[in-house]
């Protein structure tokens, strides 16, 4: 009976310990102490690695170069409405002396002006197809914001991850690290065979090559955030300002579809292509312009008149035949409507397959967060009674004892890679709906 109380005590104490170790370490992971970011030294928060990666990263730069571009293109388009000056100097010959000058060869400076007045909707279609393009390259914009929004804070949690394999790996050495010693201790007092010490040392290999590789990818991790945030060195970062909006990313009661870049994306590009085959249309149809230009002769005095010869004509142009060109643009511009309507579609059910993927994943992790806490309560109690049991009454082996401690270390492992996947779930989450950013704050950044 005594010995049952002992047990039962001792059961209570390390449940309470591997509790509350576990609750701390997480808090260190997750940055929970609220503490923001000092200097370099510290761990960066992932704030703070999404803003640098916004500042400095190229491919936004990128994006806003093809964004200014396309605004421009509307100015280009619209400057049709006004009117086209040019000028320039020409020469002419003539065989036989006739008309104002006695100079067979003429070198004359010319000034031309020309105002549209009537096209059928060519500069109207022409602009509408330069808005769309704006539009969509604000959208590829946001779409590049969002990427790289989602690349830095992954390449955080990944960090943190490895960060915290890496700390329970060590914990799992030293309990391992503690076993060996006991079990060499035991083989010198006779109490062990050999066979126990060699399955002990080689387990404490194993453990050990473990850190290793754990220690390896947690130090890739961090050079790959050294590189995104053009930072000389890296030595830690936490989920420290983690925002709070993401928590509900994956409770989705509707798809703002307005908010998704690609779907913007989609969707301007079909007005684009239906703005392209009204302008193929209005090319059939003729332009009505009115032109003015003046000629001054540079090496010949005219015989009468003024030296500056002025006109103003009505064009009225239309196309008769261009080998069939305008019937071609029709039909390329019909089919890239066609192509651009069903891209919208199929971005969208790309979109919805994405997210159910993501909310299916997270509501799994959800329901599996307790169980798998429940499950380190079990085999921690486990594991202390097979050390007893293998100690005091030699009813479990070393071997048995050996599986325990590993058992519990990835009990261990699974609890914090479920948490930190509930946070990768939400990460996709809001990046499918496109609110990944407006949860980092980047419009304030902006």
């Amino acid at each position: 009976m005594t010995r049952t109380k002992t047990v039962v005590i001792a059961l209570a104490l390390a449940v309470l310990a591997t509790s509350s170790k576990a609750q701390t370490m997480l808090e260190q992971l997750q940055g929970k102490d609220g503490t923001k970011q000092a200097d370099h030294d510290a761990p960066l928060s992932i704030q703070y690695v999404v803003d640098r990666v916004l500042a400095r990263h190229p491919g936004r730069q990128s994006a806003l170069g093809y964004e200014a571009s396309a605004r421009e293109m509307i100015d280009v388009a619209k400057a049709h409405y006004y009117p086209q000056v040019s000028g320039g100097v020409s020469n002419s010959y003539e065989k036989y002396r006739s008309g104002r000058y006695d100079e067979k060869s003429l070198q004359n400076l010319d000034l031309n002006v020309q105002q549209l007045l009537y096209d059928f909707g060519k500069t109207a279609h022409s602009v509408k197809k330069a808005e769309f393009g704006d539009l969509k390259a604000q959208a590829r914009t946001d779409l590049v914001v969002e990427q790289l929004v989602r690349e830095a804070s992954s390449s955080v949690l990944e960090a943190v991850r490895n960060e915290g394999f890496l700390s329970l790996a060590q914990e799992h050495v030293q309990e391992v690290e503690q076993l060996t010693r006991l079990v060499e201790q035991r083989h010198e007092k006779g109490a062990s065979n050999l066979s126990d010490v060699l399955q002990a040392r080689s387990r404490l290999d194993s453990v050990q090559a473990l850190v290793l590789n754990v220690e390896a990818e947690y130090q890739k991790w961090l050079q790959e955030i050294e590189l995104l945030t053009q930072l000389p060195e890296v030595n830690a970062v936490s989920l420290a300002q983690f925002p709070i909006e993401l928590n509900q990313s994956c409770t989705i009661s509707q798809i703002n579809w307005e908010r998704i870049p690609e779907v913007v994306m989609a969707d301007m590009a079909a007005e684009e292509a239906v703005a392209d085959v009204d302008l193929a249309g209005a090319e059939e149809w003729p332009t009505l312009s009115v032109q003015a230009n003046a000629s001054r002769a540079l090496n010949a005095t005219p015989m009468y008149g003024s030296r500056v010869e002025t006109a103003v004509r009505l064009n009225f142009s239309m196309p008769f035949y261009q080998g069939g060109g305008l019937s071609a643009r029709k039909r390329a511009a019909s089919g890239a409507l066609r192509a651009a309507s069903a891209e919208k579609s199929q971005i969208r059910l790309q979109v919805q397959q994405r997210l159910a993927d993501q909310v299916n994943r997270y509501q799994g992790l959800e329901r599996r967060k307790a169980l798998l806490a429940n499950r380190v309560v079990n085999i921690s109690g486990t594991k202390d009674l097979y050390r007893k049991q293998y100690l005091d009454l030699g009813t479990r082996s070393l071997v048995d004892l050996l599986n325990a401690e590993q058992e519990y270390h990835q009990a261990r492992v699974e609890v914090l890679n479920s948490e930190l996947d509930l946070k990768a779930s939400q990460i996709e989450c809001a990046y499918s709906q496109g609110l990944l950013s407006a949860g980092f704050n980047v419009l304030a950044l902006n």
